[in-house]
C-alpha cells in the first residue's frame, strides 16, 4: 500500500476529497488502536463523489486466517462479509489507499450501493447500539453528522 501521510481524521477538513470513509460510532485514536489490534472493522461506510455509499468490511490478513481456521472448528469452513476488503493491516491510512485504489480502478461498480433509507436505517440502528455513543455518523477526511 502507499504511504498517504494523511493527518489525523478529526483534524482535517477537507470537503472535495473523494472517496471518504464514515465510521459509526466514530473514529478516535482508541478505535484505532483497537481496529489495528483486532485486525478488522465493519459497517463501514464507502460515499464517492457521485453521492453512492457502500458498505465494507476490512480485514487483516491475520485475522483472517484465524476466522477461517475457527470456522472450520465448527464445519463453517468460509469467511464472508459485505464488501470484504482484506489488508496487511488495518489502518485508517491502508483502508483509505485500499478503498481511493479500487475506486480508481471501478471496482465499486461490481458493489451494491446502499439507498438512503438503507443509510438511514443503519444510522438508527447504530445509535441504539451504540447507546448514545454515536450520536452521528463520523466520515474521514472530513467529519460532519448525519
Amino acid at each position: 500500500m502507499k504511504d498517504l501521510n494523511l493527518p489525523h481524521p478529526l483534524t482535517l477538513n477537507q470537503n472535495d476529497v473523494w472517496p471518504k470513509l464514515k465510521f459509526y460510532g466514530g473514529f478516535d485514536d482508541r478505535m484505532a488502536a483497537e481496529v489495528k489490534e483486532n485486525g478488522w472493522i465493519q459497517f463501514v461506510l464507502v460515499e464517492l463523489q457521485n453521492g453512492k455509499c457502500y458498505q465494507v468490511t476490512f480485514y487483516d490478513i491475520n485475522n483472517l486466517e484465524l476466522s477461517l481456521k475457527r470456522n472450520a472448528d465448527i464445519h463453517h469452513p468460509f469467511e464472508a462479509a459485505p464488501g470484504m476488503i482484506v489488508l496487511e493491516k488495518v489502518t485508517l491510512e491502508n483502508m483509505l489507499s485500499a478503498v481511493k485504489e479500487l475506486c480508481e480502478q471501478g471496482e465499486f461498480g461490481f458493489f451494491t450501493y446502499l439507498k438512503e433509507w438503507d443509510i438511514e436505517r443503519d444510522n438508527k440502528y447504530f445509535k441504539k447500539y451504540y447507546d448514545g455513543i454515536a450520536k452521528s455518523l463520523y466520515e474521514y477526511p472530513t467529519v460532519s453528522g448525519i
